[in-house]
């Protein structure tokens, strides 16, 4: 009888163990280059409703992201999801590092039919869709209007309205602003990236040269056509002359001394103390060509709970979710850009700028170059760049560029 009552309870033991270890959650890895308020509500609120999976939340600095990532993957205890940069979009998909999630194309419940199709180019490959863009964001021109009426300038609205907004305008009202005095600056691009990361700057003026980096099929360098060396031109008169933050100092725009910014949608919220207006880049001889920023969400194909984490891109990218993501990520859901969200999430920017300079680029822009060896390229093509930038003739630098990259583009 006694050893029936211990067997007894030595399968009860066992029996509740079990169940407890059923019930414990699993635990999804979430990789971003941003940790604020709105992105722990989102994982707060898909973990309170999925009480069988807890999204944690690993924010990595933006610059160290790309590389982290890759080596996180290449460990023990990988990420499941994350953002990545349209940048190696192409390179990452054909390495096998994203995981198929073609079957949200038959969740009822998701709604892709209501995501715009242009934006979703570089996730897929061959009809497989490997990942889903969460930002759309173009890139314009915030202006301080303080410092351009200290200069005497015509703003970049009154250009625009005289068709006389050019990227040659831009260099000569930094250079004006930025001979106001010390610690003026007059122009700074996106997270003060221009080294490190030029084509967010460079692009918009290429495109609107008429100029292109790899060619449509990818295959080709162009930085060494006329096209694109008339383009460079412009931000190496703004190092060598002057206009733009040097080379290595940190200087923000929302400090209110720099006169023009190249930025996107999200940076609007830090200008509270910046008497500021935002008009799209300029134009060039071939016309405007908007650049846009894109980052995707995917789920890695080395992570454990790959079928969870697709649970949570789906909760992620819903339409509830992206409403609430376009207060600072342009979304693609066509729901919601019929709605005022980005308006009035802005509401102290004029509508019309905001039309102009973001909405409208959504959907006319181009998305930055991306290529299967982009990381190889972009590293190959850092110092020529940074040659340009302190006074190298452009031509020959672009020449010895392509075909230091040459191999990479076959």
């Amino acid at each position: 009888m006694k050893k029936i009552i211990l067997l007894a309870l030595v399968f009860c033991l066992l029996f509740s163990a079990t169940a407890v270890m059923a019930q414990e959650p699993v635990k999804v890895l979430f990789t971003t280059w941003l940790d604020n308020e709105l992105l722990q509500g989102i994982v707060a609120d898909f973990n309170s409703q999925n009480p069988d999976i807890v999204v944690e939340l690993v924010s990595i600095p933006v610059d160290q992201y790309i590389t982290k990532v890759a080596v996180q993957l290449a460990g023990s205890n990988p990420p499941d999801i994350g953002w990545q940069f349209e940048r190696v979009a192409t390179s990452w998909l054909d390495m096998g590092a994203f995981a198929d999630i073609s079957e949200i194309k038959d969740d009822p419940n998701f709604n892709y039919a209501d995501l715009a199709l242009p934006p979703q180019g570089l996730w897929k490959k061959d009809d497989v869709l490997y990942g889903l863009p969460f930002s759309t964001a173009p890139f314009f021109i915030s202006y301080n209007v303080d410092l351009y009426e200290q200069a005497g300038l015509q703003t970049p609205k009154e250009s625009i309205e005289k068709g006389e907004w050019t990227w040659e305008r831009l260099a000569a009202d930094a250079k004006a602003i930025d001979d106001l005095g010390p610690n003026i600056y007059g122009f700074v691009s996106k997270d003060n990236l221009i080294k490190s990361n030029p084509w967010m700057n460079i692009m918009p003026a290429i495109w609107a040269y008429g100029g292109d980096a790899f060619g449509t099929e990818g295959n080709e360098c162009k930085l060494a056509e006329p096209e694109a060396v008339a383009a460079l031109s412009i931000f190496q008169k703004l190092f060598t002359e002057g206009g733009i933050v040097p080379l290595g100092e940190e200087v923000k725009f929302m400090n209110g001394n720099i006169g023009l910014y190249i930025n996107q949608l999200g940076a609007l919220k830090d200008f509270t103390e910046v008497n500021f207006e935002i008009v799209p880049t300029p134009s060039g001889p071939a016309g405007f060509f908007p650049a846009v920023g894109q980052a995707g969400m995917v789920v890695f194909n080395a992570g454990k709970h790959k079928a969870e984490a697709l649970e949570f891109l789906k909760f992620f990218l819903s339409e509830e979710t992206s409403l609430k993501l376009a207060q600072s990520f342009p979304q693609i859901r066509e729901s919601v850009l019929a709605t005022d969200v980005i308006y009035d999430t802005y509401a102290s920017i004029p509508r019309e700028d905001l039309k102009a300079a973001v909405v409208d680029s959504i959907v006319n822009g181009r998305v930055l170059p991306s290529h299967e060896n982009f990381e190889k390229i972009d590293l190959m093509l850092q110092p020529y760049f940074e040659n340009i930038w302190n006074g190298a003739d452009i031509a020959t630098e672009m020449a010895a560029g392509c075909e230091a990259i040459a191999g990479y583009l076959n």
